[in-house]
């Protein structure tokens, strides 16, 4: 075992002092979802933002190219790998994968990444802008490994989905936990979504001064990181600066979970 995945599994069950705000706030859908689903049309549907995604998203401009598309964390594939039960504890729950609690957005445009130093993602990880691109198995195995560990840290104090309401919302609380973690790794780099996506580190070679990654040369470095894009990256991330905001934090400011 890793040492990132030993500290991903060391994790326990949402205690911090919002708890209960989050709780509050938690909406039970009408069923479970485990598989893909338009993440914008339910955004929009449960946000409902004058505006609406992905144009709402700060970093979506058409007059600029800058295209964002959003990034399920606990990716559908991880849930397709577990066993019966454990998807029937999360349908009991009404757990909803395309949620945007579980949803993060992140540029399409190399340049716009470069600029951000944030994770490039393109609408499908097996992209041909992307010829040499290999979705990383281990990206799926710590979803589904964290949500194994919680859902047994759950059973362990007797909460079961089917009980009640608050028993439901508990579950909710604690996967959608999870997703937050996850982000923080991806957001530092040090779960990446492909090949080339610590490229994107600050202080790596970004973009390579290329508008599309298949053009790349390997080693070539964007030399200013800058691309005059008018975003900032601290707009969309946790007060303490260690991950992107998923995009109900980013519509929902009071219910941000502490990963730390």
């Amino acid at each position: 075992m890793t040492v990132l995945m030993a500290k991903l599994l060391s994790v326990k069950l949402y205690e911090k002092e919002n708890k209960n705000q989050i709780i509050k706030n938690i909406k039970i859908g009408s069923q479970g979802v485990l598989g893909r689903k338009d993440y914008w049309s339910i955004a929009n549907k449960t946000l409902k933002p004058s505006i609406k995604y992905p144009d709402r998203h700060p970093w979506h401009s058409k007059a600029l190219s800058s295209h964002i598309t959003g990034h399920h964390i606990i990716s559908v594939a991880s849930l397709k790998t577990l066993k019966s039960d454990y998807k029937t504890l999360l349908r009991l729950s009404k757990y909803n994968v395309n949620h945007p609690r579980n949803i993060v957005g992140l540029p399409t445009s190399p340049q716009v990444a470069c600029q951000l130093n944030v994770p490039l993602h393109y609408s499908s990880h097996t992209s041909d802008a992307i010829p040499t691109i290999e979705d990383s198995p281990s990206y799926h195995v710590i979803s589904s490994m964290l949500i194994k560990k919680m859902i047994s840290l759950l059973l362990s104090k007797g909460i079961c989905p089917g009980d009640s309401l608050e028993e439901q919302k508990k579950v909710l609380l604690n996967i959608d936990y999870i997703s937050a973690i996850k982000l923080k790794y991806i957001t530092n780099f040090k779960i990446v979504l492909h090949k080339t996506g610590v490229d994107y580190l600050r202080g790596n070679i970004g973009c390579g001064g290329v508008e599309k990654e298949s053009l790349k040369k390997e080693g070539r470095e964007c030399e200013t990181r800058s691309h005059g894009y008018p975003f900032n990256k601290n707009d969309l991330m946790t007060s303490d600066h260690s991950r992107l905001l998923t995009i109900y934090e980013i519509e929902n400011s009071r219910v941000v979970y502490n990963a730390n």
